[in-house]
């Protein structure tokens, strides 16, 4: 009777630990959930990854804006940065960012299989110049993307990035399209990309960023194009000898992130990040031409050779198949990039003497407006038929006999501005015959100038 009195007590006993033992768990993963609802609403982390390493301005970029980001929002916002594709593929991200598993990237002419509109980031020789390519991207042409994918996608843009220009790298030079016959070719995953090298004679072949180093390395490919930045931070100079200087685009990129997700962030904390994208954009720009000026030489110094192109050889056996694979609205915007360019420029002449110990001179005074392109004059200049440029005095100065000789264009780069706000650069254009420098050169430079702006 006593031992069954005990085994009861001993049992209760049990019963009653036991019971004790799952109110403890109870109330532990009640304590957990508390303490990570608590987290929740008073912090949250993004996601930003990324195809470029660490060493890339896109990264450092990205750690600009993660730094300000936390510092304004004082910790409630954690940004996390994955680079090197940690977290997908170019493509992979922006699936992920439309479905809620990847929060931002860093992302441009692959939008085109989602937005029609986003091919503009990926049209050779569309752009001209960084200076061509602000007007675009910050003009009618870039709000139009951004708003595409806002409402197409869903996807908002905060930032947008400056790219270098794209340039072919290989292990042969390349100066002529004849020079790409049945050479396998790595570009993004992008259509344009392809029918443009083919239309040049090369074999593309779509393939992630990732994967190009390997690929070039064991000869599976033979060259690849990119900005100076990235073959710089990928090493492609250990695999590649040469870059050749195409310059076939020159574009820009966007930091993107989930409209889902910035909807579901507080009113300040939305406004913050949308803030910190526009001081990163600036940062980035700023970060981009430093960068740009160093590139050259650090390649250079890594053993890669730079090559010379015939450029126009590239742009003239592939311009029918850019606008063949434009679609209609493509083709739309492809022109109003064209008009952006159309400046009206006020051209006077008049022979006046200059000081040249030989022959006569004219003086061309071109006058345009501050949204002209100063850089896009001289090269014009430096191509005008039947010229050569000898000098390119700051101070004028005087013209000797061996540079009066031939029919030679020698221009100031004197710029001025009036009231009328307006720029000038004076010209001379110098021969060694009195009537023919009072014919020659004045209307050709003047036609040159009118028909190519």
């Amino acid at each position: 009777m006593v031992k069954m009195k005990l085994l009861n007590i001993t049992q209760l006993i049990i019963r009653t630990m036991n019971q004790i033992k799952k109110l403890h768990k109870i109330f532990f993963l009640f304590f957990i959930l508390l303490s990570y609802s608590c987290s929740d609403n008073n912090n949250y982390v993004l996601k930003l990854g990324h195809l470029a390493n660490e060493e890339d301005i896109w990264n450092k970029s990205s750690l600009y804006f993660k730094k300000i980001v936390e510092e304004r929002s004082h910790g409630k916002i954690k940004i996390k940065i994955y680079p090197n594709e940690q977290l997908g593929k170019e493509i992979d991200l922006i699936n992920g960012l439309q479905l809620g598993t990847v929060d931002m990237t860093i992302a441009g002419e692959a939008f085109q299989n989602w937005v029609p509109s986003a091919a503009m980031l990926a049209i050779p020789y569309a752009i001209r110049d960084f200076d061509h390519l602000q007007k675009i991207a910050n003009g009618k042409i870039g709000k139009s993307i951004e708003k595409d994918l806002l409402e197409k996608i869903n996807i908002r843009p905060i930032s947008w990035f400056i790219r270098g220009p794209r340039h072919l790298t290989s292990n042969e030079p390349i100066m002529h399209p004849d020079d790409l016959n049945g050479i396998i070719l790595r570009v993004p995953n992008v259509p344009l990309f392809v029918s443009f090298w083919q239309s040049l004679g090369a074999k593309p072949t779509p393939m992630a960023f990732s994967e190009v180093f390997t690929s070039l390395q064991q000869n599976t490919i033979h060259a690849q194009e990119n900005p100076l930045s990235l073959i710089n931070s990928a090493g492609f100079s250990e695999v590649q000898k040469f870059c050749n200087l195409t310059s076939h685009v020159t574009s820009w990129i966007y930091v993107v992130l989930s409209e889902k997700k910035l909807k579901s962030l507080p009113v300040d904390i939305q406004k913050i990040i949308l803030k910190a994208g526009d001081d990163m954009q600036s940062y980035q720009h700023k970060l981009f031409f430093k960068d740009e000026d160093q590139l050259k030489s650090q390649l250079i110094d890594k053993g890669m050779k730079f090559i010379e192109v015939e450029k126009n050889a590239f742009i003239e056996k592939s311009k029918n198949s850019i606008f063949l694979s434009l679609n209609e609205e493509q083709k739309q915007i492809y022109n109003e990039t064209k008009k952006i360019l159309d400046k009206k420029i006020d051209i006077t002449a008049t022979c006046v003497r200059v000081p040249v110990r030989t022959g006569h001179s004219e003086s061309i005074n071109i006058e345009f407006d501050n949204n002209f392109d100063f850089e896009n004059i001289v090269n014009i200049l430096k191509n005008a038929p039947g010229c050569k440029v000898v000098d390119e005095r700051k101070d004028g100065g005087y013209i000797t006999p061996a540079e009066a000789e031939g029919d030679y264009l020698t221009y100031i780069s004197r710029i001025r501005k009036d009231n009328s706000n307006k720029k000038a650069i004076n010209l001379w254009v110098v021969s060694d015959n009195l009537l023919k420098g009072a014919a020659l050169n004045t209307v050709q430079i003047a036609q040159c100038l009118m028909k190519k702006n």
